[in-house]
């Protein structure tokens, strides 16, 4: 009778579920060896977490368990959290597919643009950065107007100082990368 094998599964839990869990601890016991048998000390305690367990590692296949514990081993030189058995971070390794390059399988990827495409994109680009730069410079100096007015004569030279290195700064930036601008 299942149900009295496999309390409070029902029909859910089949031999085959309880093969993958008792394969999944098995794996867990030679990848931590004597630290896996100081969580475990007794068999009884090793049966109660295989049984509070069995639904989500039953639903793996042993691939998933051999990639989850391949990755396990990596992290373990890298992560404290797997320095010791943590099952429920063990099944989060092993219900993860490792796809590369992006989050999900065929991915949609960025539209290909031709070398003209992405001149004319990099000038709109500019153009509103210019745009931009000279409203906010259109409001530095009007609010600067405003403010000389009520600075001292000290802060006054402080300020024009630190606008001739402001613009000094902009202009070797300019220099430095004009590569940028004759491109487009």
């Amino acid at each position: 009778n299942r149900r009295s094998l496999y309390p409070g599964m029902g029909d859910r839990m089949t031999p085959k579920h309880a093969m993958v869990t008792v394969y999944f601890f098995e794996r867990l016991k030679s990848v931590y060896g004597s630290i896996f048998e100081r969580i475990f000390t007794t068999q009884t305690e090793l049966l109660n977490s295989q049984d509070e367990w069995k639904v989500q590692i039953g639903k793996m296949t042993r691939d998933d368990i051999d990639h989850g514990i391949e990755r396990l081993k990596e992290l373990m030189t890298e992560d404290l959290n797997y320095k010791w058995p943590n099952i429920a971070l063990t099944i989060g390794l092993c219900k993860r597919k490792i796809v590369h390059a992006c989050h999900k399988e065929n991915f949609p990827r960025l539209p290909k643009f031709s070398t003209e495409q992405m001149r004319v994109n990099r000038a709109k680009t500019l153009d509103k950065l210019k745009e931009l730069s000279q409203v906010n410079s259109m409001r530095r100096a009007t609010r600067m107007v405003k403010d000389d007015e009520s600075l001292t004569p000290s802060e006054l030279e402080t300020r024009r100082q630190r606008q001739d290195f402001e613009k000094q700064i902009l202009s070797e930036a300019r220099a430095s990368y004009s590569y940028l601008n004759s491109s487009s």
